[in-house]
């Protein structure tokens, strides 16, 4: 049971951050292009739902939002709070499993 869980959670966070990483080389497109964007607070939607880590690889790989403080901040703090969870939850189920 807890293997599906774990599973699943790894899915989703899988997910996740390549639609982060997507949208960020999605807006970056449409920024070319003169098109309608993606909103700013879904970009960081993305990242605050555990996709953290795409938005920050998206942020660099297209050269996307760098230069505005909201994501300078922010996504690399949510990546850091995000990992700070996952280290959390990976030590207490280590000890939950090991007792």
């Amino acid at each position: 049971m807890r293997e599906t869980g774990l599973g699943l959670c790894g899915l989703y966070l899988l997910g996740i951050n390549l639609l982060a990483f997507l949208a960020y080389g999605r807006d970056k497109a449409l920024a070319r292009q003169g098109r309608f964007r993606i909103p700013e607070a879904r970009l960081l939607l993305y990242g605050a739902l555990g996709g953290s880590a795409g938005a920050w690889l998206g942020m660099r790989r297209f050269h996307h939002k760098t230069k505005k403080w909201r994501f300078r901040i922010a996504i690399p703090a949510l990546f850091l709070a995000q990992m700070g969870v996952l280290v959390y939850l990976a030590v207490a189920f280590s000890l939950k499993v090991g007792m």
